[in-house]
């Protein structure tokens, strides 16, 4: 492999890292205010204990330094 294919595989592995951590972050976007909208309909009580509960487990199980980014 020459150093300019080389180049090139290298913008392409980063390329494809990026748009997997966009893809990522939007579905954990879209997670979060589905949470959100739905926790949002319970009674005040009950909503303040599901959010916290909710942020605690985020905290728990989130992907942070679950998975390497690479293989």
């Amino acid at each position: 492999m020459t150093s300019i294919d080389f180049a090139q595989a290298q913008k392409r592995v980063l390329a494809r890292r990026a748009l997997h951590e966009s893809r990522t972050a939007a579905l954990e976007t879209s997670r979060r205010a589905s949470h959100a909208a739905s926790l949002a309909r319970l009674p005040a009580p009950l909503r303040s204990l599901a959010f916290s509960g909710y942020s605690i487990w985020d905290t728990i199980s989130g992907r942070e330094g679950t998975r390497p980014a690479f293989r």
